[in-house]
């Protein structure tokens, strides 16, 4: 090989956090900037961080796991069904105060899974987001799972059965 030959170095490319750990995604200013709750997030899940729901790419999201921040936020159960909307199988989880019981009773019905009134409890709520991703893989990965539980769509024609 001539001193003209030589070759190219190439470096390789960081690794990509593993897809099947769970994606999570952190929506609002406080909880998007609390470092202790994102440390011990990326310690197992890739995290995804933006200040408004705006922030985020169409759907489907890149997220399995979502914390809403819905301090300011004047629409919650609006925001959640329209989330849910673009992608069924997000797992919502709301953080903040300032939210009345019938505001978050609506954003249960509306498919958001836990709530957190008190943001500054960063360790139980990175536990019950990585709980969640648990779940999510555990479902993605055995397509039995809804069934287990009493509940599976089978469609009929034009009509679709609970069953």
């Amino acid at each position: 090989m001539s001193w003209i030959e030589t070759p190219t170095w190439t470096p390789a490319a960081a690794p990509e956090p593993a897809r099947d750990a769970g994606h999570v995604g952190l929506i609002g200013h406080s909880i998007s900037a609390d470092w202790t709750l994102i440390t011990a997030l990326k310690r197992r899940h890739p995290v995804t961080l933006a200040e408004s729901v705006a922030m985020l790419h169409p759907a489907p999201y890149a997220i399995d796991v979502l914390a809403l921040e819905c301090t300011g936020l004047p629409r919650v159960a609006e925001t959640v069904r329209l989330l849910r909307r673009r992608q069924p199988s997000l797992r919502i989880v709301l953080v903040g105060g300032g939210l009345s019981q019938s505001d978050v009773a609506e954003a249960f019905r509306e498919g958001a899974l836990d709530f957190f009134p008190n943001p500054e409890e960063s360790a139980l709520l990175a536990e019950r987001l990585h709980s969640l991703c648990r779940l999510h893989e555990r479902e993605r990965n055995s397509p039995d799972e809804g069934r287990s539980r009493g509940r599976a769509i089978v469609r009929h024609g034009e009509t679709d059965f609970v069953a």
